[in-house]
Order: C-alpha cells, then sequence, then structure tokens
C-alpha cells in the first residue's frame, strides 16, 4: 500500500465514531437530559404557582367590590354548596364573584391542582333535595338555574343524567372551582342563635353546632367582622378567605364533558370550622354544645393573639412551642359530656398543598401567602397536637404528628375573630 492509500484509509478511520465514543456521547446526552428535565419542570411549576397567586388576587378584588355593593357588607353570601346554601348561580361565593364582574372561576381554575371541579357538581347531578340532608331554605334550592331541575314540578327528583347536559353549559358559563374557601368567608362567625349561657356562672357559651350550616352563624364575612378589630385581635392579612382545595375525598359520579369524566377528584366545598382533636379516636371533632350542657367560649379562646414568634401550642407535651392561651397547658372544653383538655382550632384539611409541598391562600386584605407542608402528609396543621403514631389507616386524621406548619400569627385559626367574646 502506497503512502497515498495509507493516509486515506487513516482518515476514513477517523472520519467515525468507536462504540466506547457513542457510548460517552450517549451517557453524556443522558444527564444533560436528566437535569434538563427537571429544570423545566420546575419552571413550569412556578408558572403554575404565579397564576394560582394571580387567580386568588383577583379573587380578592371580587369580593371586596361585592361587599361594598352587599347590604349586609359581606365577602361573600355564603358556600358555593347546593345543599346547605342553595343555587350556586343566585346564593354563594361563586354567584357573587360572577355579581361583582370578577372572571368565572371555571377561567381561573389552578392548574397545579389535580382536582378539576367541587363537590358541588355531584350534589347539582345526584342529589334529591327531599332528603334530610338539606338545610338550605327552598326558595334558595329553586333559584336559578337549578328550577330547570325540576320542570315537571316532581319535587326535585330527576337526578342523574338528566341534568348532565344542563350542567355542561352552567359549568363552562364558569359554576366550577378547584378552590376551596374559608369557614370564615363563606360563614363568617357563629351566631346569637347559637349561644347560650353557661349554668353557675355569667359567661357566654355555645349550645349548638356543628357549624357548617348558614342558619347557626352570620352566613358570610363581613367588612363589621375586620373594621372592628383591635391590637388584640387578628390582624386582615392573617384571615384565610380561600386556598387551594384538596380534592382527596371524593371524585366525579357521572362524566359532564370531556375534561370533566366520571372519576375526576372533586375538591371540597369549604374548610368545616371549629374542631379539636380527640386522641382516643383518634380523630378531629367539630366543636359543638352538649345535650344540657353550654361550651364555655373562654374556654376555646384565648385572651389575645398571640405575638410575633409565638405560635398555637399544647404545652406539656415535649415541644418547644409558646402557648399563647389564657390558662395553662391546654384549654379545657367539654365536649359530648366528657371533660377533655383541648385545643380548638380551624379544621384546615380541605386545604391542599398542590405546587411541590405549598399551598397558596388569599387573606382578607386582599394578599396571597404561601404555606408550607414541612413534613409532608399533605396538610396544613394549624397546631392539633397530633402524636406520631396517631394517625390511623382510615385516614380521618391525616395529619402525622404535631408539626405547626400554619402558625397562627400567619394564617389565623381560631373560632372567634374578637377577644371579648361578645360577636
Amino acid at each position: 500500500m502506497n503512502s497515498r492509500q495509507q493516509l486515506h484509509a487513516q482518515s476514513h478511520a477517523r472520519a467515525g465514531f468507536t462504540i466506547i465514543e457513542l457510548l460517552v456521547t450517549i451517557v453524556i446526552i443522558a444527564v444533560l437530559v436528566a437535569l434538563l428535565v427537571p429544570a423545566v419542570s420546575s419552571v413550569r411549576e412556578s408558572a403554575r404557582k404565579t397564576q394560582c397567586q394571580n387567580n386568588l388576587k383577583q379573587m380578592g378584588i371580587g369580593f371586596h367590590a361585592f361587599s361594598d355593593s352587599d347590604p349586609k357588607q359581606r365577602f361573600a353570601t355564603g358556600a358555593a354548596d347546593f345543599l346547605r346554601d342553595g343555587c350556586p348561580d343566585s346564593i354563594g361565593w361563586i354567584a357573587n364573584l360572577d355579581q361583582s364582574g370578577a372572571l368565572a372561576p371555571e377561567g381561573m381554575l389552578c392548574p397545579s391542582n389535580i382536582g378539576r371541579g367541587s363537590q358541588l357538581l355531584n350534589q347539582l347531578l345526584s342529589t334529591d333535595t327531599n332528603n334530610g340532608s338539606v338545610t338550605a331554605e327552598q326558595k334558595d334550592i329553586t333559584d336559578g338555574f337549578c328550577d330547570a331541575f325540576d320542570p315537571g314540578g316532581s319535587n326535585y327528583l330527576a337526578t342523574g343524567s338528566a341534568r348532565v347536559g344542563y350542567l355542561n353549559g352552567k359549568v363552562l358559563d364558569g359554576f366550577n372551582t378547584n378552590y376551596t374557601p374559608s369557614w370564615f368567608l363563606v360563614r363568617g362567625q357563629i351566631s346569637q342563635p347559637a349561644y347560650g349561657s353557661v349554668s353557675g356562672s355569667g359567661n357566654k357559651g355555645i349550645k349548638d353546632g356543628p357549624f357548617l350550616d348558614r342558619a347557626l352563624t352570620q352566613g358570610g364575612l363581613r367588612q363589621a367582622n375586620l373594621a372592628i378589630l383591635t391590637g388584640s385581635d387578628p390582624p386582615s392579612n392573617h384571615i384565610p378567605l380561600m386556598g387551594d382545595g384538596n380534592s382527596g375525598n371524593e371524585t366525579l359520579s357521572i362524566a359532564i364533558n370531556e375534561t370533566l369524566p366520571a372519576g375526576t377528584p372533586l375538591v371540597e366545598l369549604f374548610t368545616r370550622g371549629p374542631a379539636v382533636y380527640d386522641s382516643t379516636g383518634p380523630s378531629i371533632k367539630l366543636i359543638q354544645g352538649a345535650s344540657g350542657t353550654v361550651l364555655d367560649l373562654a374556654a376555646i379562646q384565648p385572651t389575645s393573639y398571640p405575638q410575633p414568634g409565638e405560635v398555637v401550642g399544647h404545652g406539656g407535651v415535649g415541644n418547644n412551642e409558646t402557648t399563647y392561651q389564657s390558662n395553662t397547658g391546654d384549654w379545657s372544653a367539654t365536649l359530648g359530656g366528657a371533660g377533655l383538655a383541648k385545643l380548638c382550632l380551624q379544621d384546615t384539611r380541605a386545604w391542599s398543598p398542590v405546587h411541590r409541598g405549598s399551598c397558596n391562600l388569599l387573606m382578607a386584605d386582599g394578599s396571597v401567602k404561601s404555606v408550607d407542608d414541612l413534613n409532608g402528609d399533605g396538610f396544613l396543621n394549624p397546631g392539633f397536637p397530633v402524636e406520631p403514631g396517631d394517625n390511623p389507616a382510615s385516614g380521618s386524621v391525616g395529619y402525622l404528628d404535631g408539626t405547626v406548619e400554619m402558625s397562627s400569627f400567619e394564617v389565623f385559626s381560631g373560632t372567634y375573630l374578637h377577644f371579648k367574646h361578645d360577636d
């Protein structure tokens, strides 16, 4: 072989990849992709979270605009709850946003939430409004588009697929959401009919409950609730109105359209209100007066709002939390006739950290806060004294432990917005 042929052969050999070089290249590309995909995913989630925050801010503007026009100056007239409040286009926070001219909630779904609707959809599809669970007034049930569910006057028994087509149009018009309001927004405060006198004392107490129905509450947070707040009360930027909904308990029973097939996760209608933790169950129990027994308000309400750095605590259980209740140790409350030491907080398990471990919350001043799920249990514990191992397989508790992720100094989780017990 002459020198020219040898040079050509060597040049040809150098023109291709060896197997080793090819493998190295593939490995490098794989490493780059592995590094790039999480980065892209993180950027996308950051954009979704920002969109969610903007949605909540728009809702805040809508609530304040509605309250300025409402005769009672409520931020909302109640929950979007067909059974407890009425038809969602005439009563409740979704109707109020629509009336205030704010963007329709369907156009403001949180893109990070796997829940693509609320439990309201199942109510509207399959509820016989003659059953005993209905507490909404009949005039509110029959108002608005819900009147079309019963064109023949058959007492609203035509449930199921007969309602799908009509409901589909309303969902597309905006009456759907995957955000969950707070008990404060849709119920406000416990109302006078639920009050009584504590036997043997001049104290005021609770004789009814739990406080899920509008009849036992104000029916919605009012401007007056915030206008009379003092230095000892929670400021408006600590009072939650709305948050990312938890979709762990219910799915859509009947397909509505292509984006809402049967089995779609649904978020809860609103947070459930003031509750205590009972380790004997264990369970989270909503507070209420027992038969013949009035629950002393002083037992479930501290004398003042916490100072910076303080969190709701359950003293004496081996933690470093600072208690701010008026008595030493836990708040004492007589529940169901049993004298148990309890810490009364809002049951906020209807909110979920859908943004990679954080949850967006709209506050009463219109600001939006982000709260982190520190122990990864999927819930935001305001201070319930759950001990590790208390959480049963049934999921009736949810919290893995007593980690305080939603400090009352940042997000108020008490029973009353005022500390004089005179709401």
